[in-house]
């Protein structure tokens, strides 16, 4: 980006997909980051908080563009039906990156097969499955870098998606597509994960396990609600589509250029 900005005589934009300087296993490029930040860019956010989250810390200007998304690529499954007993769990992310929140899921799942609970856990990931993560509950089956498709899949095969993604988490995509595909889904209640679902899905408290399981078992139990999720989900997702985001991008490209 310093390349860029120094090299180019025109407008720099900067796509920010979150705030990495915020994350944890960022830290030690922390100051590298800021500096990047710092640039005179034009700053693109994904989502409404990422967008608040760099204007409070005076980076200017700032504009949200909004998430490049095609519903068609995921579209609802024909004749959903739940299964009451074992059903399909879905939790997608890395592990290995805390702000995706998988640690904290897998050891509310663990507790939850400790009790005699039957399910099929589904865990999809762009690395391999870690020693680590085995130790907190083998996945029932692994998937790593499913390409668009294979991902619909697995949405339409499943009976529940859990997103806890933390706070400083900039778009979560999965959730989007989730809804999209008619997936009922368990997510934490972060303003980006409002923004995206607002009432089609059910929210628990991010940094506490115990509400995640409460609120896991209660969903689980109760079909009519996965259901009217499952119906509210595409509707909520059609709000996103790449044709809107490419309006505002030439909007701000021209505006630049004046």
């Amino acid at each position: 980006m310093a390349h860029a900005v120094k090299t180019f005589d025109g407008p720099v934009f900067h796509l920010c997909q979150g705030y990495e300087a915020d994350f944890s296993f960022n830290v030690s490029f922390k100051a590298e980051i800021e500096a990047a930040y710092m640039l005179p860019t034009h700053k693109l956010a994904v989502s409404h908080h990422v967008a608040d989250r760099l204007k409070s810390l005076g980076y200017k200007p700032v504009s949200y563009v909004g998430q490049t998304f095609d519903p068609d690529e995921f579209p609802p499954a024909v004749n959903r039906k739940y299964k009451s007993y074992s059903p399909t769990i879905l939790l997608p992310g890395i592990f290995e990156s805390d702000v995706k929140g998988i640690r904290e899921s897998l050891e509310v799942l663990a507790q939850l097969r400790q009790e005699q609970r039957p399910f099929q856990l589904l865990r999809v990931s762009t690395w391999p499955q870690s020693e680590s993560e085995k130790a907190i509950l083998p996945a029932d089956k692994y998937s790593v870098r499913l390409s668009p498709p294979e991902m619909a899949a697995a949405y339409q095969t499943s009976d529940l998606m859990i997103g806890p993604s933390h706070p400083e988490e900039g778009f979560g995509l999965h959730v989007l597509e989730a809804l999209s595909s008619g997936l009922p889904v368990l997510i934490s209640d972060t303003p980006g994960h409002r923004h995206i679902a607002r009432q089609a899905a059910e929210y628990f408290k991010w940094h506490e396990r115990q509400d995640l399981l409460l609120k896991l078992k209660n969903l689980l139990q109760n079909p009519l609600r996965l259901r009217e999720l499952s119906r509210m989900g595409p509707l909520e997702a059609c709000r996103f589509s790449t044709a809107k985001v490419a309006a505002k991008l030439i909007t701000l490209f021209n505006q630049s250029m004046e």
